[in-house]
């Protein structure tokens, strides 16, 4: 069997593939092989979940207490009684959670809380704390 100037021979064949140690003696004789190598492959495997993150809503003496719980109803999903909750805590502390999401998902609540409260002309504003 010859490809070119080299020969292959089955029995000089080296695998290089990462093989468990216990299946290599299994490997080499299902592919009739009789030399191999093993590598361990030291991956940095990051554990845990990504950090969530809490969408602020901020209060202004503009935008009416009726208006804030219809967005956080058609945005954030709230239903009405948690929506007025909120929307108390943030007339009273100056601030309240509209929500706590991955990063992603809380910027992108973000800009569509924005479009929605400067479409019906009002100033609402939003910010992001991680929880």
């Amino acid at each position: 069997m010859s490809t070119g100037d080299a020969e292959i021979h089955p029995r000089e064949v080296t695998v290089n593939l990462p093989i468990l140690p216990r299946f290599a003696r299994i490997y080499n004789e299902w592919f009739n092989m009789s030399t191999h190598t093993v590598t361990k492959t030291n991956i940095g495997i990051i554990t845990g979940l990504p950090s969530k993150y809490k969408v602020i809503l901020l209060n202004d003496n503009f935008t009416p207490v009726d208006f804030v719980i219809a967005l956080l109803i058609d945005v954030f999903g709230k239903n009405e009684d948690d929506a007025i909750n909120i929307t108390w805590q943030v007339h009273h502390n100056g601030k309240g959670i509209a929500g706590v999401y991955y990063h992603e998902l809380a910027e992108q609540k973000v800009q569509e809380a924005t479009r929605y409260s400067r479409k019906s002309g009002f100033p609402l504003g939003f910010s992001l704390e991680e929880d």
